[in-house]
């Protein structure tokens, strides 16, 4: 174990599973304990990837052990908050789930808690490290796309599929579309722009009774520079999961895979990433790598809880405007 981080994770549902894998497949991280309240859930994960490392029903038994140097949190959403506090209190390394809570006086008392502590907290925003999303970016950076003034996004996620867990589907453990699912939205429009919302305008509704909340919303928004951006979220589609992206600059555009940057003598288009951001490939591998060399080498990752923070209150903004029907100047 020498050299190595030794991580427990907590919660082994969708996300949780794929935390736990590549943790335990990266060689600079030692997977010392699984937590979840499903034990036998647990110890079947356990099995599956050949792990030998206890299997406990609550935190507090990972936190006692002085070889879990960092806590993988994949809760459902209403526990991120108190299980953060108590990781930051032990001394632990955090990565964190998305949303990092659900109302902002709860991230704010989080921030502070890590920050006390000097622990390493990191959110899992996936598609930041993407492939296709790290192109678009390295495109908009080198000036290829021109000045960008216009992107969107949108969360498509199908009823057909039925693979969210019960807790997602009600508001006390979930929160709301916008910070269960809008959040990637509202992340990679603010990314893509490089640039933060200004204002914000939704709308919402539901189609189908299998959500506490509404699962459908049309979000608008301008940035503090001028931009424009719009997502379309939805959890009830009649479509398996995907994601797209449009970027809108002075000199190129892109839509999903494909960039158009105009020539002297025509217009040239070019697929500039094989992966597209669908369910093929959600980069858990990358995210667990980068987490481990930050801590590491003491380095404050580009998605760290302070840092995001202010994500997951717009995703906030994003409900109250569709509730209230009105503009949410931030």
């Amino acid at each position: 174990m020498s050299g190595k981080l030794g991580v427990a994770v907590a919660g082994v549902g969708n996300a949780g599973l794929e935390h736990l894998r590549a943790f335990a497949a990266n060689p600079q991280a030692e997977v010392r304990a699984i937590v979840d309240p499903d034990t036998r859930r647990a110890s079947a994960a356990a099995a599956e990837l050949g792990l030998d490392c206890p299997v406990r029903e609550d935190l507090a038994g990972a936190l006692a052990d002085g070889t879990v140097g960092a806590v993988v949190i994949a809760t459902p959403n209403s526990l991120h908050a108190q299980m953060t506090l108590d990781a930051a209190g032990a001394g632990r390394h955090i990565l964190l789930e998305k949303p990092a809570g659900l109302d902002r006086a709860s991230m704010d008392s989080m921030v502070e808690a890590v920050r006390r502590a000097g622990v390493h907290c990191q959110v899992n925003m996936i598609l930041r490290w993407h492939p296709m999303i790290e192109s678009i970016v390295a495109l908009r950076d080198s000036g290829a796309l021109g000045e960008v003034h216009t992107v969107e996004a949108d969360f498509v996620f199908g009823e057909l599929e039925g693979t969210e867990p019960e807790w997602a589907r009600s508001a006390a453990d979930g929160g709301s579309l916008h910070l269960y699912a809008g959040c990637h939205a509202y992340d990679q429009l603010e990314w893509l722009m490089g640039d933060r919302v200004s204002e914000v305008a939704a709308a919402s509704g539901r189609r189908s009774p299998n959500w506490g909340y509404d699962a459908t919303a049309v979000a608008v928004m301008r940035f503090a520079r001028g931009g424009l951006g719009r997502a379309t979220v939805t959890l009830e589609a009649a479509a398996p999961y995907r994601f797209g992206v449009r970027v809108l600059g002075t000199r190129g555009t892109v839509v999903d895979n494909t960039v158009c940057i105009p020539a002297e003598h025509g217009t040239s288009y070019v697929e500039h990433c094989s992966a597209r951001v669908d369910v093929t490939y959600l980069p858990f591998d990358r995210v667990a790598a980068d987490f481990l060399a930050n801590v590491a080498d003491g380095r404050e990752s580009h998605a760290s809880l302070e840092r995001t923070v202010d994500l997951f209150a717009l995703a906030i903004d994003a409900e109250r405007a569709a509730l209230e029907r009105r503009v949410v100047t931030r």
